[in-house]
């Protein structure tokens, strides 16, 4: 027996730095060939991530809950939590309609659903948010990433709407004292050209 055991020790030995030294030279060899990927990946990590975080419009990725009947936050950018008045890391994980209750009333829940389940993407006009925490208008843009996450890009233009309304408001009170005025008024082009006249004129 210890014929056997000196003569399988004396083969082992050999062996067995040989595999430990190719183990070790297949990682050194892995490891050279991979790190500049690595750090291209990481390179491209944080550029996304800076063009993310510094976009002027609101940002939310999502994941569909599995019946697609919720979606839960997986990400926000720095705009998305000023407009929303959230904090990411309160948000992320959670649903949506938990965060914001309006949003089944808003209409963007069916957006959400529609998108995830064609892949098309969907340009919403401006729409009235409105819940107990805050209110506004919502312009839109719903996409779908290749990973199944869902998007949406949003901006508040509430301040647009507003000046919006309050000129159409300004040109009814003026067309209603120009057609009700004592006295004829016209307008009248550069060119001596008739633009309008009022009933009484």
């Amino acid at each position: 027996l210890e014929e056997v055991r000196g003569g399988f020790t004396e083969a082992i030995i050999p062996l067995f730095f040989i595999s430990v030294i190719t183990v070790v030279g297949a990682s050194a060899l892995f490891l050279h060939i991979t790190e500049p990927m690595v750090w291209q990946l990481r390179d491209s990590e944080a550029r996304f991530r800076a063009l993310f975080e510094h976009m002027r419009s609101g940002a939310a990725v999502f994941q569909a809950v599995p019946d697609g009947s919720d979606f839960l936050f997986t990400d926000l950018n720095k705009q998305a939590e000023q407009i929303g008045r959230i904090d990411r890391q309160q948000a992320i994980g959670r649903r949506v309609t938990e965060v914001f209750p309006g949003i089944a009333e808003f209409g963007l829940l069916d957006d959400l659903k529609e998108v995830w389940v064609s892949s098309a993407h969907k340009d919403l006009p401006a729409r009235y948010y409105r819940d107990d925490r805050l209110e506004g208008w919502r312009d839109t843009h719903v996409y779908k990433l290749p990973n199944g996450e869902v998007v949406v890009l949003f901006d508040d233009v509430t301040e647009e709407k507003q000046a919006e309304q309050a000129l159409k408001e300004s040109e009814v009170r003026f067309r209603g004292t120009f057609e009700n005025a004592a006295v004829g008024i016209a307008h009248v082009g550069m060119d001596g050209s008739w633009l309008q006249v009022n009933q009484r004129l």
